[in-house]
């Protein structure tokens, strides 16, 4: 049962991520709702939709990355090659993402926004290799 929560929580979460880089999220979207619920204007607005722009893409790809490798793991076994398979799927929604974008009238690609992403999917890859819960044997 567990497996299959897994997978229906990470298809979730991927199908979040796909939405959220379409065409309704722009950042003139991001802006409005920090002017509106933290009263925001000029530099502190642009700054803040800067920093939550960025912080969304570190999060949103870490737990990608994580749901992905918890996902496998639990239908094939706890290795470390389901965690680099994770980062893998997680770091090329990503690319999709932003090559998807660049479609968009209202969004553009960034190269700099797959930098974040592979922050967020690096820093969950170094967690759960340091864990010790994913077995190394397998990448030798």
């Amino acid at each position: 049962m567990k497996r299959y929560l897994l997978t229906v929580g990470t298809l979730l979460w991927w199908s979040i991520v796909l939405f959220s880089s379409g065409p309704s999220a722009s950042s003139s979207w991001t802006m409005e709702l920090l002017r509106r619920f933290l009263g925001l204007e000029g530099e502190a607005l642009f700054l803040a939709d800067s920093i939550a722009r960025k912080a969304g893409h570190v999060t949103y790809y870490g737990l990608l990355a994580l749901l992905f490798t918890l996902t496998l793991s639990a239908w094939f076994g706890k290795s470390a090659k389901w965690v680099l398979v994770g980062a893998a799927l997680a770091l090329l929604t990503g690319c999709f993402d932003e090559l998807r974008q660049s479609f968009y009238p209202n969004r553009h690609g960034s190269p700099f926004d797959l930098f974040y992403d592979g922050a967020g999917v690096g820093v969950v890859v170094l967690w759960l290799l340091r864990s010790g819960q994913y077995s190394t044997k397998d990448l030798h």
